[in-house]
């Protein structure tokens, strides 16, 4: 918490206010996270529905790199039937699936 504090230029007592447990602030990381990258999937760069899927799996296997440790952090913090994931899976399938089809 006084790392991410530290980071949002803010003093101790803010990370706590907004999250009071480390795992309410892991499932918030996570949620911003999944939502922009769902988000992203309609604005990758692409000729062809190949090229852009393409283009959006390597930028899910970078951000998955990036945020495997928040991931293992919020596992450890909290149970797999949390309501968080069933969302965040909903959303991501949702969202990927209609990215780049034509209006």
């Amino acid at each position: 918490m006084a790392e991410v504090a530290r980071r949002a230029g803010v003093g101790m007592a803010t990370p706590y206010r907004n999250f009071p447990r480390r795992h309410e602030l892991l499932e918030a990381l996570c949620v911003d996270e999944v939502d922009a990258l769902c988000a992203a999937a309609g604005e990758v760069p692409g000729d062809t529905p190949d090229a852009r899927l393409e283009a959006w799996l390597r930028r899910f296997v970078t951000w998955f790199t990036a945020k495997h440790a928040i991931a293992g952090a919020l596992l450890e913090h909290t149970d797999r039937d949390n309501p968080v994931f069933d969302g965040l899976q909903r959303r991501s399938t949702s969202q990927t699936s209609t990215a780049g089809r034509p209006a």
